[in-house]
């Protein structure tokens, strides 16, 4: 396993191209990489479960382009089995493999492997606290906390079964109890949880709007925007109908409901509402320009990502591999 030092650097915004819509975007498959100063937002598709056929593509939003297997292409080998999420630190990209095992880490433009994280368990999402990255997991009943300097795992945190989406928020560190429906705090030591709630509910998204930790959870009855400020979960806005995927971006919360996608004001009023008409939405991505709906399709199928304007207005649509739900803005 290969050692390196990962220099720590604020993630710019998510953006894309905003111009009337011009038609199916050139697809690029297997052709080589663009320039490495484009800005660029990756795909993550997590292809089908055991099949390995997971792909990572690149979205070139001022060229219209999209060039898909882009870690294949730059590697000379298959990416893995089921990529669950990504996230970028300096010129490094962590693809986060979840049947697999393990997190790739890739160079920034050109996508070659530079490290991976060995003996996890079955990763999910990542996010950073005190030169160390935490990791969450699938039915592992921990979190992990690997050194960022020697890529081993230092310390392990018992937590529930499956543990979800993290959110960095003032130096402090949220994570999602997905199996015991719980919202928790770790410790500042990263040794232990130091507050933990249930919520009752499924949580689709957790972030930060306004300064406050909001997450986005589904019900048995409907679903609802909710922030959780000093231990306390106070109710935004609700709706009788569930919620299959959330996002959020400068101050905005997108949402896909049904066969809509909503816009919704930092206080979770609705704004706007538009049909998104992806057959099978399955991950979304907004940014200061747009807003895109991954489409899984028949999930044996290659799938689709459908881009609209801050106005939930239709752009263009972009062909891409199995499974698309992860995005992440590279420049």
């Amino acid at each position: 396993m290969k050692k390196f030092l990962i220099a720590f650097v604020m993630i710019g915004t998510l953006s894309c191209q905003k111009d009337e819509y011009f038609g199916p975007v050139t697809e690029n498959d297997d052709q080589g990489m663009q320039d490495s100063s484009e800005a660029v937002i990756l795909i993550g598709c997590e292809g089908n479960f055991q099949y390995a056929n997971a792909s990572l593509s690149g979205y070139y939003p001022r060229l219209h382009e999209v060039v898909n297997n882009l870690y294949q292409t730059a590697n000379n080998q298959s990416l893995g089995d089921v990529l669950q999420s990504m996230f970028q630190m300096g010129d490094s990209v962590f693809l986060v493999l979840n049947n697999s095992g393990i997190i790739r880490i890739v160079e920034k433009g050109s996508y070659k492997e530079i490290a991976t994280i060995e003996g996890l368990n079955s990763p999910r999402y990542v996010t950073t606290s005190n030169s160390h990255l935490i990791v969450s997991d699938f039915m592992g009943g921990m979190l992990s906390v690997v050194n960022l300097q020697s890529l081993n795992i230092d310390q392990t945190i018992s937590a529930p079964d499956w543990t979800e989406q993290l959110c960095k928020h003032k130096e402090s560190v949220y994570f999602v109890g997905k199996s015991d429906s719980t919202l928790n705090l770790l410790s500042n030591d990263l040794q232990s949880i130091e507050t933990s709630i249930f919520l009752n509910a499924d949580v689709i998204h957790i972030g930060v709007i306004n300064d406050e930790v909001v997450y986005v959870a589904n019900r048995n009855n409907g679903s609802g925007v909710y922030k959780w400020k000093n231990g306390q979960v106070t109710l935004l806005n609700q709706w009788s109908s569930k919620i299959t995927s959330a996002t959020f971006s400068d101050d905005f919360i997108y949402m896909v409901q049904g066969k809509t996608v909503k816009k919704l004001d930092k206080y979770a009023s609705e704004l706007l509402v538009q049909e998104h008409n992806a057959e099978t939405p399955y991950g979304l991505y907004a940014d200061d320009n747009c807003v895109m709906i991954s489409d899984a399709r028949d999930y044996l199928s290659k799938g689709r990502v459908r881009v609209f304007d801050l106005n939930l207005d239709f752009k263009n649509d972009l062909k891409v591999g199995f499974i698309p739900q992860s995005f992440l803005r590279i420049e």
